[in-house]
């Protein structure tokens, strides 16, 4: 029998979705910033729409399933499929909210890679709520 794939466990705060979204609106002025928020926003949506598509062929072929159409195969790829793109989305939202985040405390940061143990990400990175009073200061020209 063949061994299992092992994945990550998928971990998102609870404030890492809107601290994301704020990022999508915004403009971060500086120039070192303003990449940074680009590439992990470029690779958030490259793995929201891979998301996306492994969501769609998992219920497709579960449907198909659920129906009692007979085929030759398990769901096992659909569900590695699916499990990776979870895993990636996840980090990718991660990367985006530690950019977001980072930029609200005035702090640039370099790669984002995700932590071994939850405990040091919450640690590591404020939640929103943490920062969220200190004021917004628009990008000068």
């Amino acid at each position: 029998m063949p061994s299992e794939p092992r994945f990550e466990p998928i971990r998102i705060e609870p404030l890492d979705l809107p601290a994301v979204a704020a990022a999508l609106c915004c403009r971060f002025g500086e120039p070192y910033a303003e990449a940074r928020r680009l590439t992990s926003l470029h690779e958030l949506l490259d793995t929201s729409r891979t998301l996306a598509r492994a969501l769609d062929d998992f219920v497709k072929t579960g449907g198909e399933h659920y129906k009692g159409v007979h085929c030759a195969s398990d769901m096992q790829p659909d569900v590695d499929r699916l499990t990776r793109a979870l895993t990636q989305w996840s980090e990718s939202v991660c990367a985006a909210s530690v950019t977001y985040r980072a930029w609200q405390r005035g702090v640039h940061v370099g790669v984002y890679s995700p932590p071994d143990d939850e405990a040091v990400r919450l640690h590591s990175t404020p939640r929103l709520a943490d920062v969220s009073s200190i004021p917004f200061q628009s990008p000068t020209a």
